[in-house]
Protein backbone atom coordinates (compact mmCIF):
# COMPACT_ATOMS: atom_id res chain seq x y z
CA UNK A 1 0.00 0.00 0.00
CA UNK A 2 1.32 3.41 -0.97
CA UNK A 3 1.85 5.85 1.92
CA UNK A 4 -0.14 9.11 1.69
CA UNK A 5 1.77 12.13 0.47
CA UNK A 6 3.12 14.29 3.27
CA UNK A 7 3.76 17.33 1.11
CA UNK A 8 1.94 18.45 -1.97
CA UNK A 9 2.08 21.42 -4.29
CA UNK A 10 -1.21 22.55 -5.79
CA UNK A 11 -1.37 25.02 -8.63
CA UNK A 12 -4.44 27.17 -9.17
CA UNK A 13 -6.32 30.23 -8.06
CA UNK A 14 -5.39 30.48 -4.37
CA UNK A 15 -8.88 31.40 -3.16
CA UNK A 16 -10.49 28.50 -5.05
CA UNK A 17 -7.82 26.02 -3.93
CA UNK A 18 -7.97 27.13 -0.30
CA UNK A 19 -11.75 26.73 -0.21
CA UNK A 20 -11.28 23.00 -0.91
CA UNK A 21 -9.04 22.54 2.13
CA UNK A 22 -10.68 21.54 5.44
CA UNK A 23 -10.65 23.92 8.43
CA UNK A 24 -7.67 23.68 10.80
CA UNK A 25 -5.92 21.04 8.69
CA UNK A 26 -2.64 22.74 7.75
CA UNK A 27 0.36 23.06 10.07
CA UNK A 28 2.05 25.96 8.31
CA UNK A 29 1.50 28.23 5.35
CA UNK A 30 4.23 29.96 3.40
CA UNK A 31 2.81 32.49 0.96
CA UNK A 32 4.26 34.92 -1.56
CA UNK A 33 1.20 36.82 -2.80
CA UNK A 34 1.21 39.15 -5.80
CA UNK A 35 2.97 42.42 -4.96
CA UNK A 36 0.68 44.49 -7.20
CA UNK A 37 3.58 46.06 -9.09
CA UNK A 38 2.52 45.30 -12.67
CA UNK A 39 0.66 48.55 -12.81
CA UNK A 40 -2.71 49.76 -13.90
CA UNK A 41 -4.14 53.04 -15.12
CA UNK A 42 -2.87 55.89 -12.97
CA UNK A 43 -0.32 53.88 -10.99
CA UNK A 44 3.07 55.50 -10.56
CA UNK A 45 6.03 53.95 -12.34
CA UNK A 46 8.81 52.44 -10.25
CA UNK A 47 11.20 55.34 -9.61
CA UNK A 48 14.50 53.97 -10.88
CA UNK A 49 12.84 52.48 -13.95
CA UNK A 50 11.03 55.71 -14.82
CA UNK A 51 14.05 57.95 -14.26
CA UNK A 52 16.87 55.95 -15.82
CA UNK A 53 16.49 54.94 -19.48
CA UNK A 54 19.62 52.78 -19.18
CA UNK A 55 17.53 50.01 -17.64
CA UNK A 56 15.06 49.88 -20.51
CA UNK A 57 17.27 50.79 -23.45
CA UNK A 58 20.73 49.55 -22.48
CA UNK A 59 19.95 46.57 -20.27
CA UNK A 60 16.65 45.57 -21.92
CA UNK A 61 14.94 45.32 -18.53
CA UNK A 62 11.20 44.70 -18.56
CA UNK A 63 9.21 45.31 -15.39
CA UNK A 64 6.77 42.57 -14.46
CA UNK A 65 3.57 43.10 -16.41
CA UNK A 66 1.21 40.24 -15.66
CA UNK A 67 -2.58 40.27 -15.42
CA UNK A 68 -2.51 38.27 -12.15
CA UNK A 69 -0.52 41.13 -10.58
CA UNK A 70 -2.75 44.07 -11.61
CA UNK A 71 -5.16 45.41 -9.01
CA UNK A 72 -6.64 48.74 -8.08
CA UNK A 73 -5.86 49.65 -4.45
CA UNK A 74 -9.37 48.68 -3.34
CA UNK A 75 -9.32 45.40 -5.27
CA UNK A 76 -5.90 44.54 -3.85
CA UNK A 77 -7.13 45.10 -0.29
CA UNK A 78 -10.19 42.92 -0.95
CA UNK A 79 -8.07 40.18 -2.53
CA UNK A 80 -5.62 40.32 0.39
CA UNK A 81 -8.36 40.05 3.01
CA UNK A 82 -9.89 37.13 1.07
CA UNK A 83 -6.71 35.02 0.91
CA UNK A 84 -5.79 35.85 4.51
CA UNK A 85 -9.28 34.77 5.63
CA UNK A 86 -8.93 31.44 3.84
CA UNK A 87 -5.41 30.84 5.14
CA UNK A 88 -6.37 31.59 8.73
CA UNK A 89 -9.30 29.19 8.34
CA UNK A 90 -7.17 26.26 7.12
CA UNK A 91 -4.11 26.74 9.36
CA UNK A 92 -4.29 25.02 12.75
CA UNK A 93 -4.66 27.29 15.81
CA UNK A 94 -0.98 26.93 16.75
CA UNK A 95 0.23 26.92 13.14
CA UNK A 96 2.39 29.50 11.44
CA UNK A 97 1.74 31.77 8.49
CA UNK A 98 4.73 33.32 6.74
CA UNK A 99 4.04 36.07 4.21
CA UNK A 100 6.67 37.31 1.79
CA UNK A 101 6.39 40.85 0.51
CA UNK A 102 8.20 43.97 -0.57
CA UNK A 103 7.68 47.62 0.12
CA UNK A 104 5.11 47.51 -2.72
CA UNK A 105 2.63 45.40 -0.78
CA UNK A 106 3.70 44.63 2.75
CA UNK A 107 2.04 47.68 4.32
CA UNK A 108 -1.27 46.78 2.69
CA UNK A 109 -0.88 43.21 3.95
CA UNK A 110 -0.05 44.48 7.45
CA UNK A 111 -3.02 46.84 7.43
CA UNK A 112 -5.35 44.01 6.41
CA UNK A 113 -3.94 41.78 9.15
CA UNK A 114 -4.55 44.54 11.69
CA UNK A 115 -8.11 45.17 10.46
CA UNK A 116 -8.76 41.43 10.77
CA UNK A 117 -7.47 41.49 14.36
CA UNK A 118 -4.56 39.19 13.54
CA UNK A 119 -1.22 39.50 15.29
CA UNK A 120 2.14 39.87 13.57
CA UNK A 121 4.70 38.11 15.77
CA UNK A 122 7.82 38.96 13.80
CA UNK A 123 8.93 40.93 10.78
CA UNK A 124 12.08 39.64 9.17
CA UNK A 125 13.82 42.09 6.87
CA UNK A 126 16.42 40.97 4.39
CA UNK A 127 18.74 43.90 3.82
CA UNK A 128 20.40 43.24 0.51
CA UNK A 129 23.29 45.64 -0.04
CA UNK A 130 23.31 45.19 -3.79
CA UNK A 131 19.59 44.66 -4.35
CA UNK A 132 17.97 44.68 -7.75
CA UNK A 133 18.31 46.54 -10.04
CA UNK A 134 21.99 46.96 -9.06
Amino acid sequence: MKAPAKNTITIGNCIEVLKRIPDNSVDHCLTDPPYNISGYEGKRAIGWLASNPTWIEGKKFNKIDEEWDKFSSTDYQTFTRDWISEITRVVKPNGNILIFGSYHNIYTVGSCLEMMDLKVNNSIIWYKRNAFPN
